[in-house]
């Protein structure tokens, strides 16, 4: 599939490409937003995130509404749907190598600003 991305990369999979680029390596963290509610709910919560409705006529979105509330219903439990999306984030910092010494340290402050760019109104 085309422009398809895995929900998690593979580990190590990031490092490969940032380490060369003078990254420490990446750390994961996943956490997972709740959007359980009634079937109404969740139907409003997850519509906007999952699926591009603009491409649908009224119809079809009526047509996918009716099916996703009667498809749900066997998953409900006292009209209360469960769903939640999780999400994984990646951290890392930059770091630099000193060519003289061969070691590798943070990066400076003073190099900090000069990977930003001249800051305006300064």
């Amino acid at each position: 599939m085309r422009g398809w991305v895995p929900a998690r990369p593979a580990p190590g999979g990031l490092d490969e490409i940032l380490t060369p680029a003078g990254f420490a390596p990446v750390t994961w963290e996943s956490i997972v937003i709740d959007l359980s509610g009634t079937p109404e709910q969740v139907w409003q919560a997850s519509l906007s995130l999952f699926y591009d409705v603009v491409v649908l006529t009224a119809d079809q979105l009526t047509q996918l509404h009716r099916a996703f509330l009667s498809d749900s219903s066997s998953l409900q439990v006292d009209d209360h749907l469960t769903c939640g999306m999780r999400i994984n984030i990646a951290t890392t910092r930059l770091f630099r190598a000193v060519a003289e010494s061969g070691e590798v340290g943070p990066i400076t402050s003073s190099a900090e600003s000069r990977l930003r760019g001249p800051q305006l109104g300064r």
